[in-house]
């Protein structure tokens, strides 16, 4: 388990999202602050589980970009960005439902890259409950709960 400090901190105005710097997403509630969790890692290895990163692992080194709520994590020929659509008093951003963690990776340096590890494996209500997936209208998927993901 990676200390509080190796991680980035996200939030969209209603929610939060903490992404290590192993790529895994420790934290994050959704819709709001004080819903229950979809990725708890940080309180129970089993308790919902993202990571999108190297597949062979390592830690990047995280930074913001300058003046805004993006951070990116930088790991040897490849480079993943995250950020959360802003909302506020409700709102919904255009595309992404009620709340979203984006992320994206690119590579960098020598060409030939690096692959990719992509686990999504959210347990609802701190772990409690298993998701279960399905199409959604206007996602690719989403893990069905008391707040669809």
């Amino acid at each position: 388990m990676l200390a509080i400090a190796d991680h980035g901190l996200l939030a969209d105005g209603l929610t939060s999202a903490l992404i290590g710097r192993d790529g895994s997403v420790a934290w994050l509630c959704l819709p709001r602050f004080d819903s229950p969790s979809a990725f708890a890692t940080l309180l129970d290895p089993h308790a919902g589980a993202c990571r999108f990163a190297p597949a062979d692992g390592g830690l990047g080194v995280q930074r913001y970009v300058e003046h805004t709520n993006v951070l990116v994590t930088r790991f040897p020929q490849v480079r993943v960005t995250d950020w959360m659509p802003a909302r506020f008093d409700g709102a919904v951003a255009a595309g992404f439902g009620h709340g979203a963690l984006c992320r994206w990776a690119e590579p960098e340096g020598a060409p030939g890259g690096r692959e990719l590890e992509l686990l999504c494996a959210p347990r609802l209500d701190y772990g409690r409950q298993a998701a279960r997936w399905q199409a959604g209208a206007n996602r690719i998927w989403h893990a069905d709960g008391p707040t669809p993901l």
